[in-house]
C-alpha cells in the first residue's frame, strides 16, 4: 500500500466527520486522523486533497504543479496538519525529507492512533521504514516490533552494501549521498529557523561605491597588517560620520576573503549593522547572521545541520526561533571546527541607544569575543565614548582615519563619477578640474559630502563654467547646512507630505516598499480618515525627498531618481540615504536652524505611525472593496504592516490618550477584520488562514498585548467593554506572551484568574517561562500560581530551555522534579537530552530520580547518549562534557545499573542498542586520539569495563582498550549491583 500511496499522482480524503471547509477545529479533531492505517497515506502520497462530507475542498499537502490547473486544491495547510499530527512540514510536503529522522522521531506518529489488530500499530509502519517483513497476526505488538527492528537492520546492511542503490520510493534520491555527504544537503530549513539578516546586500552596496585602487592605505597600514597576520587579535577602524567607513570595511573583507578562500579551517562571517533597519541592528540579529555565514560551508555546515534537525524533532518538524542563549551556544559549536574565524562588523554606532540595544550589544559583544579565543574582531564605528570602553575592554588595536588619507581616495571617487556618469561625464574637462580641485579643498575627509555635491551638480540645468563655478561656491560647507537646504527648498504645498514619509521611513519596524509608502501619504491620522483615490505616483516619493532617500532593491541599493536608469516598482524598498540624515533630523541642530518644521522626535513619531496604522485598519474594515481573502493585501498594500506593527507602535510612544488604541479593540467588526490579518497570539499566523470565530478572546485579552496605557484604560471602562465573561479569557497569559511586566501586575491587581481555561494547551506560568521572562514568572508564582498545574510542564520548559534561574524560582516553589510530562517525559531527561548539566545537578539534589523513565528517550541516561550520536560527528567540541555528564548519571544510578545490570524492565531494544553503540563509538574515536578520560575508574570499576560486560561486546573495542591500559580484573558480576 506505502508504494502504491507513492506512486499515486492525487489522493483524495475524504472526511464525514467535518462539516464545513473553514471548521480547522473539527477538521484536527477528524477520526481520520486517529486510525493507524491512514499515516501512511498520509505522508507517502505526493498530494493530499481533503475534502468535506459536502465534497467542499478544504486544502491540500504536498506538490501541486504536476496537476492540472483547473482542479482546485485549496490553500496548503501543511501547518495545520504539523501541528495536528506532530509530523514535521517538511516531511508532509515530502516524504522524501523524512530519511534523516531516526526510529524514535517515526514511531512518535502513531502516538494517539488506533487500530483494530494490536500487530496493525506496526505492520501499518513498514513500508514507512522501508521493509517488507510480512504479517504474522497473533505475535502481537512487541513481537511485530521486533521484527520490524530486524527487517531495519537488514535492510541497513544491504544498502551499506550497495552504496549506489537507489531507494525504491524515490528514485532521485542516492541513500549513500543522503548519509555521507551532509554538504549537499540544502540549507532552505535552517535558514527559515534561524531567520538571518542578509548582510550580503549592504557589502554589494558599499562595493558598488569603491573605485579600483582606494583604500589601498588600510590594507597597508602596520596595524591592520599585524592583525591580519595575527600579531592582534581585535582591531577598531574610527572615523567620524561620512567618512566611508563602510566602504573600507567591505575592501577588508574582500581582502580576507582572496587571502583565506583555500584555507578550510578559517573561517569568515560579516555583518552591517545598518540605522534604517531594526533586523540589523541588536545583538540577536547579529549572532543570526554570524551563525549563517560561519555555518554556510564545512565543517561548521554539517554540525548546524545537525543542530536543527535535533531541535525540529524535539519540536514535531516545527522548531521554534532560537533564544539569544541557545544562538550563542550553536556559534560556539561552529564556531570551534575553524582553528580561526575572522568576524568584520561595520558601523557599531547604528545600533541604536533605545532601549539599551547598543548597551547590549557592546556588552554582550565584549563576552562573546572574551570567551570564544578563536574569533578575531574587525569593527568600525565613529569615536564614541560607549564603543571606545568595548573596544578597550577586548584590548583592540585602534586606526583613527585620517582626511588626508581619505582625501586621496574621495578624489579617485570624483574622478571616476565625471568619467562614468552621464550627467556628469557632458562636462568639459576644465570643468572636471575645476570640480576636481573644490572638492580636494573642501571635502575634509566627507565621502558623503562630496556625493552630495556631485549630486547637485548633475541636477543644474546649465552646465557653463560660470554655472558651476557659481554652484561650488554657494554650496554648503558641511553636511547639516547640506541637508538644511535640501529641506528648505520643499515647497510649502509638500512639506507636510515630507515630513509624513520621514516619519514612517525613519520609524518603521522595517524597511517599507513604494506602495507602502504611497498608501501612507493617503492618511490623515489626526482626522481618522484615508483616501485610497488620492495614491501619488512611485517617482513622487523620490520628488519629495531629494538625496535624502534612496531605492533599495533585494540584493542592492540602486539610487533614487537620481541615478539616471533606475528601475523602481511598488515593491522596492525605501530608506534614508545615510546614517548622518536620520541623525540629523533628531538632532538639536535642526531645531535652531531654519529646517526646524522637520524635525524628528521618536515618541511623536511612534504616535504617528500609530494613529495612521488604526486609521488605515479602519478603513479597510468598513471599505466596500474588502474580499476578506489574501488578494486584499495587493488591494491595500499597507494593510499587513498596519495590522502587525501598530500595537508595537503604541508600546513606544508612550502616551496615555489611547482611545483609537481601544476603538479598534471594541469595535467588534473592525477587530475581527484585524485579527484576519494579523494575531499577536499565533506566532506562526498567516493573513486570512482562517476566519475569524466569535470563540476568540474579548478586547481586554489583545489589549495585554499592546501595553499598560491600554490596558489600565479598559479595566475603568463600563459594562459594556468590561465584563465578568472577560475573565473566562487567560488575560494574564496573553501579558506573560507579551513578556509585559506592568500589564502583568495590573490584571493581577484587578482580580485576574490564575488559572488556565478548559481547552487551553498553556498557563500563564507556563507561558511566561517558555519567553524567558523572569520577572514575571517571579510575580505569578508570588501570586499563588500553581508550579505543579499540568503536572510540571513549566519544569520541563525551564529545564529544556536552560534557564537556571527560572528553575530556580520553580524549585524554590516546590515544583515536582518527577512529574511526567512532554517529550522528554521528564525535567531530567529534558536538561540531560540538551546538557544542561548545572541544571541536572539542581534537579537531582531536589530529589529527581534518575531511574525515571518516559518520553522519546527513556532514561536520562538514554537521553544524554542519544544526545552525543545525534549531535556530534566524532567528539568535537563538548563530546567529554557529554560523557562527564553521563558519569555523573551512571554512578546516581546505583553504578551503571542500566548498561551493566540486567534491569527487571529493560529499556527497548532499539534505544539499549544506540546508547551501547554509541558510547562505543564516541569512546574508540576519543581513545585514538589520546583520551584515556574514560580509563579513570573507581571501586567500582571504570566505565569501560561496563559497556565491555555487555552480553556481545566488540572485539575490536576490548582490544583497543587493552591496548589503552584499561583494567579488567576487577569485573563486576551482576549480582553485587
Amino acid at each position: 500500500m506505502f508504494a502504491w500511496y507513492r506512486d499515486s499522482r492525487l489522493c483524495v480524503v475524504y472526511l464525514a466527520d467535518v462539516a464545513h471547509a473553514s471548521d480547522w477545529g473539527m477538521l484536527k479533531k477528524s477520526v481520520w486522523f486517529k486510525r493507524g492505517w491512514t499515516l501512511q497515506e498520509l505522508v507517502a502520497s505526493t498530494t493530499v486533497v481533503f475534502v468535506t462530507r459536502e465534497w467542499q475542498v478544504i486544502g491540500h499537502k504536498g506538490r501541486t504543479g504536476h496537476l492540472p490547473d483547473a482542479l482546485v486544491t485549496g490553500p496548503n495547510i501543511e501547518p495545520l496538519l504539523s501541528e495536528a499530527t506532530r509530523i514535521p512540514q517538511s516531511v508532509l510536503q515530502d516524504y522524501s525529507n523524512s530519511f534523516a529522522l531516526t526510529f524514535e522521531d517515526k514511531m512518535l506518529w502513531m502516538d494517539g492512533r488506533q487500530t483494530l489488530k494490536e500487530e496493525d500499530m506496526i505492520y501499518s509502519l513498514f513500508g514507512i521504514f522501508g521493509v517488507t517483513p510480512g504479517a504474522n497476526y497473533g505475535e502481537g505488538k512487541l513481537g511485530a516490533r521486533r521484527r520490524l527492528l530486524t527487517a531495519i537492520r537488514q535492510e541497513e546492511g544491504i544498502e551499506s552494501d550497495r552504496p549506489s542503490k537507489k531507494r525504491k520510493h524515490d528514485a532521485d534520491t542516492d541513500a549513500d549521498t543522503v548519509i555521507s555527504t551532509p554538504t549537499k544537503q540544502p540549507l532552505s530549513d535552517v535558514e527559515a529557523w534561524l531567520s538571518p539578516p542578509n548582510p550580503s546586500i549592504n557589502h554589494m552596496t558599499a562595493r558598488e561605491h569603491h573605485e579600483p585602487g582606494t583604500c589601498a592605505w588600510l590594507l597597508r597600514h602596520d596595524v591592520y597588517r599585524r592583525w591580519k597576520s595575527g600579531g592582534s587579535r581585535h582591531l577598531w577602524l574610527h572615523g567620524k560620520a561620512g567618512c566611508g567607513k563602510s566602504i573600507l570595511c567591505s575592501t577588508v573583507i574582500e581582502d580576507l576573503m582572496a587571502h583565506h578562500k583555500d584555507n578550510p579551517s578559517i573561517g569568515l562571517a560579516y555583518f552591517y549593522f545598518t540605522f534604517s533597519d531594526n533586523r540589523k541592528q541588536s545583538y540577536h540579529d547579529l549572532l543570526r547572521a554570524l551563525i549563517y555565514a560561519v555555518g554556510r560551508r564545512e565543517p561548521a555546515r554539517s554540525i548546524l545541520h545537525q543542530i536543527h534537525d535535533t531541535t525540529s524533532r524535539a519540536h514535531s518538524g516545527r522548531p521554534p526561533p532560537p533564544d539569544t542563549k541557545e544562538l550563542e551556544k550553536i556559534l560556539l559549536q561552529i564556531t570551534e571546527s575553524y582553528n580561526e574565524v575572522f568576524v568584520v562588523l561595520d558601523a557599531l554606532d547604528e545600533s541604536p541607544e533605545l532601549n539599551n540595544t547598543r548597551q547590549d550589544l557592546l556588552e554582550r559583544l565584549s563576552s562573546l569575543m572574551s570567551g570564544l579565543s578563536n574569533l578575531r574582531l574587525f569593527a568600525t564605528s565613529r569615536y564614541l565614548p560607549d564603543v571606545c570602553e568595548a573596544m578597550e575592554d577586548l584590548a583592540s588595536q585602534q586606526i583613527s582615519i585620517n582626511a588626508s588619507d581619505i582625501n586621496k581616495d574621495i578624489q579617485a571617487h570624483v574622478v571616476a563619477q565625471l568619467a562614468t556618469k552621464p550627467r556628469l561625464r557632458k562636462f568639459t574637462s576644465v570643468v572636471k578640474k575645476m570640480i576636481e580641485r573644490n572638492v580636494s579643498e573642501h571635502a575634509d575627509g566627507m565621502f558623503r559630502w562630496a556625493h552630495l555635491l556631485l549630486q547637485e551638480l548633475a541636477k543644474l540645468r546649465h552646465s557653463g563654467t560660470k554655472s558651476i563655478e557659481a554652484a561650488l561656491k554657494c554650496f554648503p560647507a558641511d553636511l547639516d547646512s547640506v541637508y538644511a537646504r535640501i529641506l528648505q527648498d520643499i515647497g510649502g504645498h509638500n512639506q507636510k507630505h515630507a515630513l509624513t514619509l520621514l516619519y514612517w521611513i525613519s520609524y518603521a519596524r522595517r524597511p517599507l516598499t513604494l506602495g507602502e509608502l504611497i498608501d501612507a501619504l493617503t492618511i490623515e491620522p489626526e482626522h481618522d480618515l484615508v483616501d485610497l483615490d488620492n495614491r501619488c505616483v512611485p517617482e513622487d516619493i523620490f520628488r519629495m525627498l531629494p538625496s535624502l532617500i534612496i531605492a533599495v532593491s533585494d540584493t542592492r541599493s540602486i539610487g533614487g531618481n537620481d541615478d539616471a536608469g533606475t528601475v523602481i516598482s511598488e515593491e522596492t524598498q525605501v530608506r534614508l540615504a545615510h546614517f548622518t540624515v536620520q541623525e540629523y533630523l533628531e538632532s538639536r541642530r535642526i531645531r535652531d536652524s531654519t529646517a526646524s518644521q522637520f524635525f524628528l522626535e521618536s515618541r511623536a513619531g511612534h504616535r504617528f505611525l500609530t494613529q495612521s496604522c488604526l486609521a488605515y485598519i479602519m478603513h479597510y474594515s468598513s471599505s466596500s472593496k474588502k474580499k476578506t481573502t489574501r488578494a486584499d493585501l495587493a488591494v491595500f498594500p499597507l494593510l499587513l504592516y498596519a495590522a502587525e506593527s501598530w500595537y508595537h507602535h503604541s508600546l513606544l510612544h508612550e502616551d496615555t490618550d489611547v482611545r483609537s488604541e481601544i476603538r479598534l479593540l471594541t469595535s467588534q467588526y473592525a477587530r475581527r477584520d484585524w485579527l484576519n490579518v494579523h494575531r499577536p497570539s499565533e506566532k506562526y499566523w498567516q493573513p486570512f488562514f482562517a476566519n475569524w470565530s466569535e470563540a476568540h478572546q474579548a478586547p481586554l485579552y489583545y489589549a495585554s498585548y499592546v501595553g499598560p496605557a491600554v490596558v489600565k484604560a479598559l479595566l475603568v471602562q463600563d459594562d459594556a467593554i468590561y465584563q465578568e465573561e472577560t475573565w473566562s479569557d487567560n488575560l494574564l497569559e496573553a501579558a506573560s506572551d507579551a513578556g509585559h511586566v506592568e500589564c502583568v501586575e495590573l490584571l493581577l491587581d484587578a482580580g485576574a484568574s490564575l488559572m488556565a481555561t478548559e481547552g487551553q494547551k498553556s498557563d500563564a506560568l507556563q507561558t511566561a517561562v517558555v519567553g524567558g521572562h523572569l520577572k514575571i514568572v517571579k510575580l505569578l508564582l508570588e501570586a499563588g500560581a500553581d508550579v505543579n498545574i499540568r503536572r510540571g510542564q513549566a519544569l520541563d520548559a525551564a529545564t529544556y530551555a536552560g534557564d537556571i534561574e527560572i528553575v530556580k524560582l520553580l524549585l524554590n516553589a516546590d515544583a515536582d522534579v518527577n512529574a511526567p510530562y512532554g517529550r522528554y517525559g521528564h525535567a531530567l531527561q529534558a536538561a540531560s537530552w540538551q546538557g544542561h548539566i548545572e541544571i541536572m545537578k539542581l534537579l537531582l539534589a531536589a530529589g529527581a530520580d534518575v531511574n525515571a523513565r518516559g518520553g522519546a528517550c527513556g532514561t536520562a541516561l538514554q537521553a544524554a547518549s542519544t544526545r552525543s550520536s545525534i549531535n556530534r560527528q566524532g567528539y568535537e567540541f563538548s563530546a567529554l562534557q557529554d560523557y562527564k555528564m553521563q558519569l555523573m548519571l551512571f554512578e546516581q544510578q546505583n553504578k551503571r545499573r542500566l548498561l551493566m545490570a540486567r534491569p527487571s524492565t529493560p529499556p527497548e531494544p532499539d534505544m539499549y542498542a544506540l546508547a551501547v553503540h554509541q558510547q562505543m563509538k564516541v569512546m574508540k574515536k576519543m581513545l585514538l586520539d589520546g583520551n584515556d578520560y574514560f580509563l579513570d575508574g573507581d571501586p567500582h570499576g571504570n566505565t569501560l569495563q561496563a559497556i565491555c560486560q555487555e552480553p556481545d561486546p566488540d572485539v575490536e573495542t576490548v582490544k583497543l582498550l587493552l591496548e589503552h591500559g584499561a583494567s579488567l580484573d576487577e569485573m563486576i558480576r551482576w549480582d553485587e549491583v
